[in-house]
Order: structure tokens, then sequence, then C-alpha cells
């Protein structure tokens, strides 16, 4: 195949989203959890900011932050284990002179990942 060719594929899906799915393949594999049906999917709309940027925390609050629309899906592994992967656009506005979306330096494309120890508090 062209040269031209593999340099499409990278532009229609970034390299690192191809590297994230195939590292969370192999540790679902290598973990029992083969099967790559989620348990949940979940829309998300968050916001990233610092606490200490806002009033009351600072006497000059900056408007630094990023907001983001994704879709989640989740996996429950075994009791207590649980891995979150989200996909999201940023909604802030472009700033084309840092070149930024707000407090996010790079494309508006957003990639997340959480694994956490739930702990329960009530059965």
């Amino acid at each position: 195949m062209s040269n031209k060719f593999w340099t499409g594929v990278k532009f229609a899906i970034p390299i690192s989203l191809i590297m994230w799915a195939l590292i969370v393949g192999a540790f679902l594999a290598l973990t029992g959890c083969a099967e790559l049906v989620p348990n949940y999917v979940a829309p998300e709309i968050e916001h990233m900011s610092h606490a200490t940027q806002h009033a009351p925390f600072t006497s000059s609050p900056t408007g630094y932050g990023a907001n983001i629309a994704s879709v989640v899906v989740g996996y429950n592994i075994g009791r207590h284990l649980n891995l979150e992967l989200a996909e999201g656009e940023n909604l802030n506005r472009h700033y084309p002179s840092i070149p930024s979306d707000g407090e996010i330096i790079g494309p508006r494309e957003q990639f997340s990942a959480r694994l956490r120890y739930v702990i329960p508090v009530r059965k």
C-alpha cells in the first residue's frame, strides 16, 4: 500500500486512540474480561478546572478550565475494580494564538481512562 493511504488512516483515526484501544483490550483479556461488551454506557458532560482559580478561593478568578462532552463505557472488573473509558469533545472556544481550546492544549478530541478501586459504603 502507498504511504498516502497510511497518512490518511492516521488522520482519520489518531494513533494514540489505536494504542489505548490495544492496551485496554490486552488488559481486559489478561484479567479474564475478554468479553468487550461494557457493563454500562453513559453520556457525560464534565467541567475540569482547579478549585483554587474560582471565587471564593482566590481574589482574582480566571476563566481557565475545560468543558467536555463525552461518551463513557464502563467495565466492572471483579467486585471492587472499575475501568471507565471516555471519548469526548472539548466544548470551549478555540484560541488560535496559543493554539488552545481553554485549558486543553492540542486537539479538541479528548480521551480519558479511569481505573478505580471502589470502597462500598453500604449494601
